[in-house]
């Protein structure tokens, strides 16, 4: 049985993190996002929960 290699791509920006799974031939395999908010703990200090 040939074991078969993909790559992971993340990206985490301000409001969505997305990845995306590709195969050795560079072909999306899948794609997923998910929204996020900041919180205002105090004035001027934006944070996230993860």
């Amino acid at each position: 049985m040939t074991q078969r290699r993909y790559l992971l791509g993340v990206d985490i920006s301000t409001s969505v993190v997305k990845a995306a799974i590709f195969n050795e031939d560079g072909n999306l395999v899948s794609l997923s996002q998910q929204e996020y908010r900041f919180q205002h703990p105090k004035t001027g200090y934006p944070g996230v929960n993860p």
